[in-house]
Protein backbone atom coordinates (compact mmCIF):
# COMPACT_ATOMS: atom_id res chain seq x y z
CA UNK A 1 0.00 0.00 0.00
CA UNK A 2 1.26 3.46 -0.89
CA UNK A 3 2.27 5.19 2.40
CA UNK A 4 1.14 8.57 1.05
CA UNK A 5 -2.55 7.61 0.81
CA UNK A 6 -3.25 7.51 4.56
CA UNK A 7 -1.74 11.02 4.95
CA UNK A 8 -3.85 12.31 2.06
CA UNK A 9 -7.10 11.59 3.87
CA UNK A 10 -10.53 10.78 2.53
CA UNK A 11 -11.22 14.37 1.43
CA UNK A 12 -8.01 14.53 -0.63
CA UNK A 13 -8.69 11.17 -2.22
CA UNK A 14 -12.19 12.16 -3.26
CA UNK A 15 -10.99 15.51 -4.69
CA UNK A 16 -8.12 13.89 -6.58
CA UNK A 17 -10.31 11.19 -8.09
CA UNK A 18 -12.94 13.75 -9.13
CA UNK A 19 -10.31 15.88 -10.84
CA UNK A 20 -8.85 12.90 -12.68
CA UNK A 21 -12.26 11.71 -13.84
CA UNK A 22 -13.13 15.24 -15.03
CA UNK A 23 -9.81 16.21 -16.59
CA UNK A 24 -9.01 13.12 -18.67
CA UNK A 25 -12.02 13.25 -21.04
CA UNK A 26 -11.80 17.06 -21.29
CA UNK A 27 -8.12 17.03 -22.27
CA UNK A 28 -8.68 14.30 -24.84
CA UNK A 29 -11.63 16.23 -26.27
CA UNK A 30 -9.54 19.40 -26.56
CA UNK A 31 -6.87 17.54 -28.56
CA UNK A 32 -9.22 16.01 -31.14
CA UNK A 33 -12.02 18.59 -31.28
CA UNK A 34 -10.34 20.74 -33.93
CA UNK A 35 -9.79 18.04 -36.51
CA UNK A 36 -13.16 16.42 -35.89
CA UNK A 37 -14.99 19.75 -36.20
CA UNK A 38 -13.18 20.63 -39.45
CA UNK A 39 -14.01 17.33 -41.14
CA UNK A 40 -17.60 17.42 -39.91
CA UNK A 41 -18.10 20.97 -41.14
CA UNK A 42 -16.82 20.19 -44.63
CA UNK A 43 -19.05 17.15 -44.97
CA UNK A 44 -22.08 19.00 -43.63
CA UNK A 45 -21.57 21.98 -45.92
CA UNK A 46 -21.46 19.72 -48.97
CA UNK A 47 -24.59 17.82 -47.96
CA UNK A 48 -26.55 21.00 -47.23
CA UNK A 49 -25.62 22.61 -50.54
CA UNK A 50 -26.51 19.46 -52.47
CA UNK A 51 -29.97 19.15 -50.86
CA UNK A 52 -30.91 22.82 -50.54
CA UNK A 53 -32.07 23.52 -54.13
CA UNK A 54 -34.20 20.33 -54.49
CA UNK A 55 -35.83 21.04 -51.15
CA UNK A 56 -36.66 24.60 -52.17
CA UNK A 57 -38.12 23.47 -55.51
CA UNK A 58 -40.23 20.83 -53.77
CA UNK A 59 -41.56 23.37 -51.28
CA UNK A 60 -42.53 25.72 -54.13
CA UNK A 61 -44.30 22.86 -55.90
CA UNK A 62 -46.40 22.10 -52.81
CA UNK A 63 -47.30 25.76 -52.46
CA UNK A 64 -48.40 26.05 -56.10
CA UNK A 65 -50.43 22.84 -55.87
CA UNK A 66 -52.36 24.10 -52.84
CA UNK A 67 -52.93 27.47 -54.50
CA UNK A 68 -54.25 25.76 -57.61
CA UNK A 69 -56.66 23.71 -55.49
CA UNK A 70 -58.06 26.84 -53.89
CA UNK A 71 -58.52 28.50 -57.31
CA UNK A 72 -60.29 25.42 -58.64
CA UNK A 73 -62.64 25.38 -55.61
CA UNK A 74 -63.58 29.03 -56.13
CA UNK A 75 -64.36 28.40 -59.82
CA UNK A 76 -66.42 25.35 -58.90
CA UNK A 77 -68.38 27.44 -56.38
CA UNK A 78 -69.19 30.04 -59.02
CA UNK A 79 -70.35 27.29 -61.37
CA UNK A 80 -72.56 25.68 -58.73
CA UNK A 81 -74.17 29.04 -57.93
CA UNK A 82 -75.58 29.04 -61.52
CA UNK A 83 -77.29 25.68 -61.00
CA UNK A 84 -80.99 25.98 -61.89
CA UNK A 85 -82.13 23.26 -59.48
CA UNK A 86 -80.63 25.18 -56.59
CA UNK A 87 -82.41 28.35 -57.66
CA UNK A 88 -85.67 26.42 -57.76
CA UNK A 89 -84.91 25.00 -54.34
CA UNK A 90 -84.67 28.53 -52.98
CA UNK A 91 -88.41 28.84 -53.63
CA UNK A 92 -89.31 25.24 -52.75
CA UNK A 93 -86.94 23.52 -50.31
CA UNK A 94 -88.32 20.07 -51.11
CA UNK A 95 -86.63 20.09 -54.52
CA UNK A 96 -83.14 20.86 -53.23
CA UNK A 97 -82.01 17.44 -51.91
CA UNK A 98 -81.86 15.69 -55.32
CA UNK A 99 -79.84 18.64 -56.62
CA UNK A 100 -77.41 18.20 -53.71
CA UNK A 101 -76.83 14.56 -54.64
CA UNK A 102 -76.19 15.41 -58.29
CA UNK A 103 -73.71 18.15 -57.43
CA UNK A 104 -71.75 15.88 -55.04
CA UNK A 105 -71.53 13.22 -57.74
CA UNK A 106 -70.16 15.82 -60.16
CA UNK A 107 -67.64 17.34 -57.70
CA UNK A 108 -65.62 14.66 -55.85
CA UNK A 109 -63.91 17.23 -53.59
CA UNK A 110 -67.26 18.62 -52.35
CA UNK A 111 -67.72 17.29 -48.78
CA UNK A 112 -70.77 19.37 -47.71
CA UNK A 113 -73.39 21.61 -49.31
CA UNK A 114 -76.03 23.70 -47.57
CA UNK A 115 -78.66 26.14 -48.94
CA UNK A 116 -79.52 29.22 -46.83
CA UNK A 117 -82.45 31.61 -47.34
CA UNK A 118 -82.25 35.40 -47.16
CA UNK A 119 -82.41 35.27 -43.35
CA UNK A 120 -79.62 32.73 -43.00
CA UNK A 121 -81.94 29.83 -42.18
CA UNK A 122 -81.07 26.43 -43.63
CA UNK A 123 -83.31 25.14 -46.43
CA UNK A 124 -81.43 21.84 -46.59
CA UNK A 125 -77.98 20.32 -46.32
CA UNK A 126 -76.08 17.21 -47.37
CA UNK A 127 -72.67 15.95 -46.21
CA UNK A 128 -70.33 13.33 -47.63
CA UNK A 129 -68.65 10.81 -45.32
CA UNK A 130 -64.91 11.38 -45.80
CA UNK A 131 -63.02 8.18 -45.04
CA UNK A 132 -59.60 9.75 -44.56
CA UNK A 133 -58.25 12.82 -42.74
CA UNK A 134 -58.92 15.98 -44.79
CA UNK A 135 -58.42 19.72 -44.67
CA UNK A 136 -61.65 21.70 -45.43
CA UNK A 137 -62.40 25.09 -47.09
CA UNK A 138 -65.82 26.64 -46.76
CA UNK A 139 -66.99 29.04 -49.53
CA UNK A 140 -70.26 31.01 -49.30
CA UNK A 141 -71.61 31.87 -52.77
CA UNK A 142 -74.84 33.87 -53.57
CA UNK A 143 -77.22 32.08 -55.95
CA UNK A 144 -77.61 33.97 -59.18
CA UNK A 145 -81.02 35.67 -59.52
CA UNK A 146 -82.20 34.77 -55.94
CA UNK A 147 -81.92 36.03 -52.38
CA UNK A 148 -80.47 32.70 -51.23
CA UNK A 149 -76.88 31.65 -50.89
CA UNK A 150 -75.13 28.31 -50.91
CA UNK A 151 -72.36 27.25 -48.48
CA UNK A 152 -69.92 24.85 -50.12
CA UNK A 153 -67.27 22.93 -48.15
CA UNK A 154 -64.44 21.39 -50.20
CA UNK A 155 -62.03 18.79 -48.78
CA UNK A 156 -58.43 18.03 -49.66
CA UNK A 157 -56.37 15.17 -48.20
CA UNK A 158 -54.64 16.31 -45.02
CA UNK A 159 -51.55 14.36 -46.06
CA UNK A 160 -50.71 17.05 -48.62
CA UNK A 161 -50.48 19.72 -45.92
CA UNK A 162 -48.59 17.44 -43.52
CA UNK A 163 -45.96 16.76 -46.15
CA UNK A 164 -45.69 20.49 -46.94
CA UNK A 165 -45.22 21.25 -43.21
CA UNK A 166 -42.57 18.54 -42.79
CA UNK A 167 -40.72 19.78 -45.86
CA UNK A 168 -40.80 23.36 -44.49
CA UNK A 169 -39.39 22.18 -41.15
CA UNK A 170 -36.55 20.28 -42.83
CA UNK A 171 -35.71 23.25 -45.04
CA UNK A 172 -35.81 25.68 -42.10
CA UNK A 173 -33.56 23.48 -39.98
CA UNK A 174 -31.12 23.13 -42.85
CA UNK A 175 -30.93 26.89 -43.31
CA UNK A 176 -30.46 27.40 -39.55
CA UNK A 177 -27.57 24.95 -39.38
CA UNK A 178 -25.91 26.54 -42.43
CA UNK A 179 -26.24 29.96 -40.80
CA UNK A 180 -24.72 28.73 -37.55
CA UNK A 181 -21.77 27.17 -39.36
CA UNK A 182 -21.18 30.33 -41.39
CA UNK A 183 -21.23 32.55 -38.29
CA UNK A 184 -19.07 30.22 -36.16
CA UNK A 185 -15.78 32.03 -35.48
CA UNK A 186 -12.49 30.38 -36.29
CA UNK A 187 -11.34 30.83 -32.69
CA UNK A 188 -14.08 28.62 -31.23
CA UNK A 189 -11.48 26.03 -30.25
CA UNK A 190 -9.73 28.60 -28.07
CA UNK A 191 -13.07 29.46 -26.51
CA UNK A 192 -13.66 25.76 -25.88
CA UNK A 193 -10.31 25.44 -24.11
CA UNK A 194 -11.14 28.50 -21.95
CA UNK A 195 -14.50 27.00 -21.00
CA UNK A 196 -12.78 23.72 -20.16
CA UNK A 197 -10.38 25.54 -17.84
CA UNK A 198 -13.24 27.32 -16.07
CA UNK A 199 -15.12 24.04 -15.69
CA UNK A 200 -12.06 22.37 -14.20
CA UNK A 201 -11.60 25.15 -11.66
CA UNK A 202 -15.29 25.05 -10.73
CA UNK A 203 -15.11 21.28 -10.46
CA UNK A 204 -12.11 21.57 -8.17
CA UNK A 205 -13.98 23.95 -5.84
CA UNK A 206 -17.17 21.91 -5.84
CA UNK A 207 -15.20 18.72 -5.27
CA UNK A 208 -13.59 20.18 -2.16
CA UNK A 209 -16.94 21.30 -0.76
CA UNK A 210 -18.66 17.99 -1.52
CA UNK A 211 -15.79 15.94 -0.17
CA UNK A 212 -15.57 17.90 3.06
CA UNK A 213 -19.31 17.74 3.57
CA UNK A 214 -19.39 14.00 2.92
CA UNK A 215 -16.40 13.21 5.09
CA UNK A 216 -17.80 15.29 7.98
CA UNK A 217 -20.99 13.27 7.91
CA UNK A 218 -19.09 10.00 7.67
CA UNK A 219 -16.95 11.14 10.61
CA UNK A 220 -20.08 11.73 12.69
CA UNK A 221 -21.28 8.24 11.81
CA UNK A 222 -17.91 6.76 12.80
CA UNK A 223 -17.99 8.61 16.13
CA UNK A 224 -21.56 7.44 16.75
CA UNK A 225 -20.59 3.80 16.10
CA UNK A 226 -17.80 4.11 18.65
CA UNK A 227 -20.26 5.43 21.25
CA UNK A 228 -22.64 2.57 20.50
CA UNK A 229 -19.78 0.08 20.85
CA UNK A 230 -19.13 1.49 24.31
CA UNK A 231 -22.78 0.97 25.27
CA UNK A 232 -24.18 4.48 24.70
CA UNK A 233 -27.54 3.86 22.99
CA UNK A 234 -28.79 7.44 23.37
CA UNK A 235 -26.71 8.67 20.42
CA UNK A 236 -28.43 10.07 17.34
CA UNK A 237 -26.79 11.05 14.06
CA UNK A 238 -29.45 12.41 11.71
CA UNK A 239 -30.38 15.54 13.76
CA UNK A 240 -26.74 16.67 13.65
CA UNK A 241 -26.48 16.36 9.87
CA UNK A 242 -27.13 19.54 7.87
CA UNK A 243 -28.92 17.54 5.17
CA UNK A 244 -30.93 15.25 7.41
CA UNK A 245 -33.96 16.15 5.33
CA UNK A 246 -32.94 13.14 3.27
CA UNK A 247 -31.20 13.47 -0.05
CA UNK A 248 -28.37 10.99 -0.56
CA UNK A 249 -27.16 7.62 0.63
CA UNK A 250 -25.29 9.07 3.63
CA UNK A 251 -28.51 10.67 4.88
CA UNK A 252 -30.31 7.35 4.43
CA UNK A 253 -27.49 5.59 6.27
CA UNK A 254 -27.77 8.07 9.15
CA UNK A 255 -31.53 7.57 9.41
CA UNK A 256 -31.15 3.78 9.28
CA UNK A 257 -28.40 3.98 11.91
CA UNK A 258 -30.68 5.95 14.24
CA UNK A 259 -33.52 3.48 13.68
CA UNK A 260 -31.13 0.62 14.47
CA UNK A 261 -30.01 2.34 17.70
CA UNK A 262 -33.65 2.89 18.71
CA UNK A 263 -34.38 -0.80 18.13
CA UNK A 264 -31.27 -1.75 20.11
CA UNK A 265 -32.35 0.55 22.92
CA UNK A 266 -35.81 -1.03 22.96
CA UNK A 267 -34.33 -4.51 22.81
CA UNK A 268 -31.98 -3.77 25.69
CA UNK A 269 -34.83 -2.31 27.74
CA UNK A 270 -36.95 -5.38 27.03
CA UNK A 271 -34.11 -7.73 27.94
CA UNK A 272 -33.46 -5.84 31.17
CA UNK A 273 -37.18 -5.91 31.97
CA UNK A 274 -37.42 -9.64 31.27
CA UNK A 275 -34.36 -10.23 33.47
CA UNK A 276 -35.98 -8.18 36.23
CA UNK A 277 -39.24 -10.11 35.85
CA UNK A 278 -37.30 -13.36 35.92
CA UNK A 279 -35.67 -12.38 39.20
CA UNK A 280 -39.03 -11.35 40.66
CA UNK A 281 -40.53 -14.65 39.47
CA UNK A 282 -37.94 -16.53 41.47
CA UNK A 283 -38.63 -14.35 44.53
CA UNK A 284 -42.39 -14.84 44.06
CA UNK A 285 -41.93 -18.60 43.74
CA UNK A 286 -40.02 -18.79 47.02
CA UNK A 287 -42.38 -16.43 48.81
CA UNK A 288 -45.39 -18.44 47.67
CA UNK A 289 -43.75 -21.62 48.91
CA UNK A 290 -42.69 -20.15 52.27
CA UNK A 291 -46.03 -18.46 52.92
CA UNK A 292 -48.25 -21.33 51.83
CA UNK A 293 -46.70 -24.02 54.02
CA UNK A 294 -47.57 -22.59 57.48
CA UNK A 295 -51.04 -21.31 56.55
CA UNK A 296 -52.87 -24.61 56.94
CA UNK A 297 -51.29 -25.51 60.35
CA UNK A 298 -52.07 -22.01 61.65
CA UNK A 299 -55.69 -22.24 60.53
CA UNK A 300 -56.08 -25.75 61.98
CA UNK A 301 -54.52 -24.70 65.29
CA UNK A 302 -56.86 -21.72 65.69
CA UNK A 303 -59.90 -23.81 64.76
CA UNK A 304 -58.84 -26.50 67.25
CA UNK A 305 -58.43 -23.96 70.06
CA UNK A 306 -61.87 -22.56 69.29
CA UNK A 307 -63.53 -25.98 69.15
CA UNK A 308 -61.84 -27.34 72.31
CA UNK A 309 -62.81 -24.47 74.60
CA UNK A 310 -65.78 -25.49 76.79
CA UNK A 311 -65.50 -22.90 79.54
CA UNK A 312 -68.18 -20.59 80.74
CA UNK A 313 -66.26 -17.33 80.42
CA UNK A 314 -68.27 -15.42 77.81
CA UNK A 315 -65.69 -12.66 77.47
CA UNK A 316 -62.93 -15.14 76.74
CA UNK A 317 -65.15 -17.10 74.40
CA UNK A 318 -66.02 -13.89 72.49
CA UNK A 319 -62.33 -12.97 72.32
CA UNK A 320 -61.50 -16.45 71.03
CA UNK A 321 -64.21 -16.16 68.35
CA UNK A 322 -62.90 -12.79 67.19
CA UNK A 323 -59.35 -14.13 67.05
CA UNK A 324 -60.51 -17.10 64.97
CA UNK A 325 -62.37 -14.82 62.53
CA UNK A 326 -59.40 -12.48 62.18
CA UNK A 327 -56.96 -15.33 61.62
CA UNK A 328 -59.28 -16.97 59.11
CA UNK A 329 -59.70 -13.69 57.16
CA UNK A 330 -55.98 -12.95 57.12
CA UNK A 331 -55.19 -16.51 56.05
CA UNK A 332 -57.64 -16.06 53.16
CA UNK A 333 -55.84 -12.81 52.19
CA UNK A 334 -52.49 -14.57 52.37
CA UNK A 335 -53.82 -17.38 50.19
CA UNK A 336 -54.92 -14.83 47.57
CA UNK A 337 -51.48 -13.26 47.77
CA UNK A 338 -49.88 -16.70 47.37
CA UNK A 339 -52.06 -17.33 44.30
CA UNK A 340 -50.89 -14.02 42.85
CA UNK A 341 -47.26 -14.90 43.52
CA UNK A 342 -47.77 -18.31 41.95
CA UNK A 343 -49.39 -16.66 38.91
CA UNK A 344 -46.32 -14.46 38.42
CA UNK A 345 -43.92 -17.32 39.12
CA UNK A 346 -45.54 -19.72 36.66
CA UNK A 347 -46.70 -17.64 33.72
CA UNK A 348 -47.83 -19.97 30.92
CA UNK A 349 -45.87 -20.20 27.71
CA UNK A 350 -47.23 -18.15 24.82
CA UNK A 351 -48.57 -20.28 21.97
CA UNK A 352 -49.48 -17.83 19.20
CA UNK A 353 -51.79 -18.56 16.30
CA UNK A 354 -53.75 -16.40 13.82
CA UNK A 355 -56.77 -14.95 15.61
CA UNK A 356 -59.31 -12.22 14.90
CA UNK A 357 -58.71 -9.40 17.39
CA UNK A 358 -62.46 -8.70 17.50
CA UNK A 359 -63.09 -12.20 18.90
CA UNK A 360 -60.52 -11.73 21.68
CA UNK A 361 -62.00 -8.34 22.65
CA UNK A 362 -65.51 -9.84 22.57
CA UNK A 363 -64.50 -12.64 24.94
CA UNK A 364 -62.94 -10.11 27.33
CA UNK A 365 -66.10 -7.96 27.21
CA UNK A 366 -68.18 -10.94 28.33
CA UNK A 367 -65.93 -11.34 31.35
CA UNK A 368 -65.78 -7.68 32.39
CA UNK A 369 -67.99 -4.92 30.91
CA UNK A 370 -66.52 -2.19 28.72
CA UNK A 371 -67.22 -0.40 25.42
CA UNK A 372 -65.53 -1.74 22.29
CA UNK A 373 -65.03 0.15 19.03
CA UNK A 374 -64.19 -2.11 16.11
CA UNK A 375 -62.62 -0.87 12.85
CA UNK A 376 -64.27 -1.34 9.48
CA UNK A 377 -61.72 -3.95 8.40
CA UNK A 378 -60.95 -7.28 10.02
CA UNK A 379 -57.68 -7.29 12.00
CA UNK A 380 -55.96 -10.69 12.29
CA UNK A 381 -53.03 -10.99 14.70
CA UNK A 382 -50.63 -13.69 15.82
CA UNK A 383 -51.38 -14.20 19.52
CA UNK A 384 -52.33 -16.59 22.30
CA UNK A 385 -56.07 -15.91 22.62
CA UNK A 386 -56.41 -16.79 26.30
CA UNK A 387 -53.36 -14.85 27.47
CA UNK A 388 -54.23 -11.78 25.41
CA UNK A 389 -57.80 -11.85 26.70
CA UNK A 390 -56.40 -11.92 30.24
CA UNK A 391 -54.27 -8.84 29.49
CA UNK A 392 -57.31 -6.89 28.25
CA UNK A 393 -59.38 -7.94 31.27
CA UNK A 394 -56.54 -6.93 33.60
CA UNK A 395 -56.26 -3.46 32.07
CA UNK A 396 -60.03 -2.91 32.27
CA UNK A 397 -60.18 -4.12 35.89
CA UNK A 398 -57.27 -1.85 36.84
CA UNK A 399 -59.11 1.11 35.33
CA UNK A 400 -62.31 0.21 37.21
CA UNK A 401 -60.47 -0.21 40.50
CA UNK A 402 -58.75 3.16 39.95
CA UNK A 403 -62.17 4.84 39.78
CA UNK A 404 -62.99 4.87 36.05
CA UNK A 405 -66.65 4.80 35.12
CA UNK A 406 -66.14 4.30 31.39
CA UNK A 407 -63.53 2.16 29.63
CA UNK A 408 -63.24 2.01 25.84
CA UNK A 409 -61.22 -0.60 23.94
CA UNK A 410 -60.49 0.20 20.29
CA UNK A 411 -58.12 -1.28 17.73
CA UNK A 412 -56.95 -0.73 14.16
CA UNK A 413 -54.47 -2.03 11.61
CA UNK A 414 -51.23 -0.05 11.22
CA UNK A 415 -48.83 -0.55 8.26
CA UNK A 416 -46.66 -3.13 10.06
CA UNK A 417 -48.59 -4.03 13.22
CA UNK A 418 -51.96 -4.04 14.95
CA UNK A 419 -52.63 -1.37 17.57
CA UNK A 420 -54.95 -1.91 20.57
CA UNK A 421 -55.93 1.12 22.69
CA UNK A 422 -57.49 1.00 26.17
CA UNK A 423 -58.86 4.40 27.31
CA UNK A 424 -60.61 5.30 30.56
CA UNK A 425 -62.06 8.36 32.28
CA UNK A 426 -60.32 7.72 35.59
CA UNK A 427 -57.83 9.91 37.46
CA UNK A 428 -54.92 8.82 35.29
CA UNK A 429 -51.44 7.77 36.42
CA UNK A 430 -49.36 10.04 38.71
CA UNK A 431 -46.31 11.44 36.96
CA UNK A 432 -43.89 9.98 39.52
CA UNK A 433 -45.10 6.44 38.71
CA UNK A 434 -45.16 6.61 34.90
CA UNK A 435 -41.61 5.30 34.45
CA UNK A 436 -42.09 2.47 36.99
CA UNK A 437 -45.69 1.57 36.29
CA UNK A 438 -44.90 -1.88 34.83
CA UNK A 439 -42.43 -2.85 37.57
CA UNK A 440 -43.59 -5.57 39.97
CA UNK A 441 -45.23 -4.42 43.23
CA UNK A 442 -45.74 -0.84 41.96
CA UNK A 443 -49.41 0.09 42.38
CA UNK A 444 -51.66 3.08 43.01
CA UNK A 445 -54.33 0.97 44.73
CA UNK A 446 -54.40 0.46 48.47
CA UNK A 447 -55.26 -3.26 48.20
CA UNK A 448 -53.35 -4.03 45.02
CA UNK A 449 -50.32 -6.28 44.68
CA UNK A 450 -48.78 -4.36 41.78
CA UNK A 451 -48.31 -7.52 39.72
CA UNK A 452 -51.12 -7.18 37.17
CA UNK A 453 -49.37 -4.72 34.84
CA UNK A 454 -46.06 -6.54 35.23
CA UNK A 455 -47.73 -9.80 34.12
CA UNK A 456 -49.45 -7.95 31.26
CA UNK A 457 -46.18 -6.52 29.98
CA UNK A 458 -44.40 -9.86 30.30
CA UNK A 459 -47.20 -11.48 28.29
CA UNK A 460 -47.10 -8.84 25.53
CA UNK A 461 -43.29 -9.02 25.29
CA UNK A 462 -43.53 -12.79 24.95
CA UNK A 463 -45.87 -12.14 22.02
CA UNK A 464 -43.14 -10.05 20.35
CA UNK A 465 -45.19 -6.88 20.87
CA UNK A 466 -45.05 -3.71 22.95
CA UNK A 467 -47.21 -2.21 25.68
CA UNK A 468 -46.85 1.29 27.08
CA UNK A 469 -48.68 4.04 28.87
CA UNK A 470 -49.31 6.53 26.08
CA UNK A 471 -47.78 9.98 26.45
CA UNK A 472 -50.83 11.40 24.68
CA UNK A 473 -53.84 12.22 26.82
CA UNK A 474 -56.81 9.88 26.59
CA UNK A 475 -59.88 11.32 24.82
CA UNK A 476 -61.85 10.29 27.91
CA UNK A 477 -59.58 12.29 30.21
CA UNK A 478 -57.91 9.38 32.03
CA UNK A 479 -55.14 6.95 31.11
CA UNK A 480 -54.47 5.41 27.72
CA UNK A 481 -52.60 2.12 27.31
CA UNK A 482 -51.32 1.28 23.84
CA UNK A 483 -50.51 -2.28 22.79
CA UNK A 484 -48.72 -3.16 19.51
CA UNK A 485 -49.08 -6.72 18.27
CA UNK A 486 -47.76 -8.70 15.31
CA UNK A 487 -50.23 -9.14 12.50
CA UNK A 488 -51.21 -12.66 11.58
Amino acid sequence: MNPRWPRLGLTGKVVFLLLVVTAVPIVVSAVFIGEIARVAQNVADGEVERLRLPLERAAEAYRLAISAQKTAFRQAAMSIALNGALRSGCADGAQVMPAFGTLMDEHAALSRIELLDAHGSSLGAKERDMRQPVRRWAITQPLSGTTCQVVLTFAVSAKLFEEQAELGEVLGASRARAKVRRTLPDSYRNAFVAVVAIVMLATFGVAILVARRATRRIGRLALATQRVRKGDLDVQVSPSLPSARGGDEIDALAVNFDEMVVKLRKSRAEIEYLQKIGAWQEVARRLAHEIKNPLTPIQLAVQQLHSKYDGKDERYERLLEEARAIVTEEIASLRRLVDTFRGLASLPRVEPSPVDLAQVVGEAAREVPFTSRAPAEKVVISADRQLLRRVIVNLVENAREAGAKEVVVAWHRAPDHACLLVDDDGPGVPSHLRDRLFDPYVTTKGQGTGLGLAIAKKTILDHGGEIALSSAASPLGGARFEIKLLVG
